[in-house]
């Protein structure tokens, strides 16, 4: 008689039964790794409002409120409304109440409240027909920076003698109103009619180049026409044309970045000896390659409440210093099924910063010297990861 076997248990994995290969922001190796700290400030600003004296009064009282307490100045051997704006900066710099919230600084008829600290709201107020107040800058904070974004500096912000905010670099994530957008205006000479008329473009990051040459007609605002259209033409015909764009004047060829963030190199040339002048504004302020920062990595002090059954992702928030991979390898949000060595772009859409394999709208791409893909990763419920490798 045969004896029965037993059928084998099938454990079905659950989210849970399933290792999370990596969290987006995490190092993968501690080899070749280099690390900086910036402090995360962007778009923080502090409140700014002003109280404008409209007229003088001998010994009269001015009456304005400071969050909601109301307060009165009353004129003493003023002689205009400068005077009394002079002597209201004292007084309200003398009231610990508010010259602990905001500082106040008067010039000609006007006072101006600057609150001590970004993101702090006050109201300030006037029931003086003498007195009109207004808010020119409402408080505002940092964005959180999600792990694993990319970044770009910000600079150093601005202090003074008695801060200690100014003694590290600020980033923000890499999103296009980081950036303005770069523009090269070439004003050619003019050259000889049947001389040879030529331009480049080459948008940093990518291997293709734009090259035309025309004939010269022997008038300038004819041949900058043909070098706009042959130019134009030259970067579509390659792609190229979502990243640079060319128009022109009678005088001026004008080079223009299609994405704020893109930066590009331009040149205007004949085969005589001629002097063509540019002007640029290429700079920290118009280039993701110069400003790039790097990656913001995860660490726990700063993440979010991570489970298996609903990843989330943690974030930097407002005044947090944060920890950046500027060389090694880090694992990032991206399913695009990534190969080794594939090219790394950025997406610099506003609230984005992420990296992709391919261009698309408002990607800005990386050099292979400064980032290139490893492998794809696996993924876990709606996240999907890659390792990107950083030079």
């Amino acid at each position: 008689m045969t004896r029965p076997t037993a059928s084998p248990k099938v454990h079905q994995l659950t989210v849970r039964d399933r290792k999370l290969q990596a969290y987006i922001g995490q190092r993968h190796s501690e080899v070749d790794k280099l690390d900086r700290n910036y402090v995360n400030l962007d778009p923080q600003a502090a409140q700014i409002s002003t109280i404008v004296v409209d007229s003088y009064s001998a010994a009269a009282d001015y009456v304005f409120s400071f969050n909601g307490v109301e307060y009165t100045y009353t004129e003493d051997s003023d002689t205009d409304e400068d005077g009394v704006a002079s002597a209201l900066e004292a007084f309200i710099n003398d009231l610990g109440a508010i010259y602990g919230f905001v500082t106040a600084s008067a010039a000609t008829d006007t006072v101006t409240l600057t609150g001590r600290l970004p993101g702090y709201t006050f109201t300030l107020t006037d029931s003086d027909a003498k007195l009109t107040t207004a808010t020119t800058t409402s408080a505002a904070d940092a964005d959180a920076v999600e792990f694993g974004r990319a970044l770009v500096s910000a600079g150093y912000p601005t202090g003074s003698v008695t801060d200690v905010e100014d003694t590290l670099e600020s980033a923000s994530l890499a999103e296009t109103g980081a950036f303005t957008a770069q523009v090269d205006t070439w004003t050619p000479a003019e050259a000889a009619a049947a001389s040879l008329f030529g331009a480049t473009v080459q948008v940093k990051g990518l291997d293709d180049a734009v090259a035309v040459t025309v004939t010269a007609t022997g008038t300038v605002a004819d041949d900058i026409d043909l070098l706009d259209a042959a130019l134009n033409q030259a970067l579509a015909d390659l792609g190229l044309d979502d990243y640079v764009v060319v128009t022109n004047t009678d005088t001026t060829l004008i080079f223009t970045a299609d994405i704020e963030g893109v930066e590009f190199s331009s040149t205007v040339w004949t085969d005589e000896a001629l002097a063509h002048t540019v002007t640029s504004n290429k700079s920290f302020s118009t280039s993701l390659l110069r400003a790039w920062a790097g990656v913001a990595l995860r660490v726990s002090d700063e993440e979010a409440s991570l489970d298996f059954d609903n990843d989330t992702v943690g974030s930097y928030s407002a005044n947090a210093t944060m920890l950046v991979a500027e060389r090694g390898e880090v694992w990032v949000e991206n399913d695009d099924s990534v190969s080794r060595g594939d090219q790394v772009w950025v997406d610099l859409s506003t609230g984005e910063g992420l990296f992709y394999n391919a261009a698309g709208t408002d990607r800005v791409p990386l050099p292979l010297s400064k980032a290139e893909w490893i492998k794809a990763g696996r993924s876990l419920d709606n996240e999907t990861i890659a390792l990107l490798r950083l030079k």
